[in-house]
C-alpha cells in the first residue's frame, strides 16, 4: 500500500498524507479514551475552573470564529495575571472564564493573532 501512496502522492506527499491522518484521528481518540475533562463533550464544567486553550498555529477564518464563539457566548477572557490571581484564590473566577495561550513561535501567531489582538482587545 506504501508503495502505491509512493507512485502517486510522491513520497513527500505519502507522508503528509499519513500526517494528516493521524493528526485527524488525534482528538477523537483523546475524546474516546476521556482524556478532555467533560464541557468539551456537552458535560458540565465544575464551578469556579477556568479552561486553558493553548493555540500552536493560526488560521484566520478558524481562530476567528472561536474567538466569535467566545464573545457571542458570553465568555470573558482572562489575561494572565487575573488568572493566577484567580489560581491563588485573590479573586473568583468569572462565571465564563477562559484563558487563551499561544505557544511555539509559528509566523501565524503573530500574523494572524495579532491582528485579531488588535481588533479584539
Amino acid at each position: 500500500m506504501q508503495d502505491l501512496y509512493d507512485e502517486v502522492l510522491g513520497r513527500e506527499g505519502a507522508m503528509r498524507l499519513g500526517r494528516q491522518i493521524r493528526e485527524s484521528w488525534e482528538v477523537p481518540r483523546d475524546i474516546w479514551l476521556k482524556r478532555y475533562p467533560p464541557f468539551v463533550t456537552g458535560g458540565p464544567l465544575p464551578r469556579g475552573d477556568v479552561p486553558v486553550f493553548v493555540f500552536h498555529s493560526l488560521e484566520p477564518h478558524s481562530f476567528g470564529r472561536k474567538l466569535d464563539y467566545l464573545a457571542d457566548n458570553g465568555y470573558e477572557t482572562l489575561s494572565s495575571p487575573e488568572y493566577l490571581d484567580v489560581l491563588a484564590g485573590a479573586r473568583p473566577a468569572p462565571e465564563r472564564a477562559v484563558v487563551l495561550t499561544f505557544d511555539d513561535g509559528r509566523g501565524s501567531l503573530w500574523t494572524v493573532g495579532q491582528r485579531f489582538s488588535s481588533a479584539t482587545g
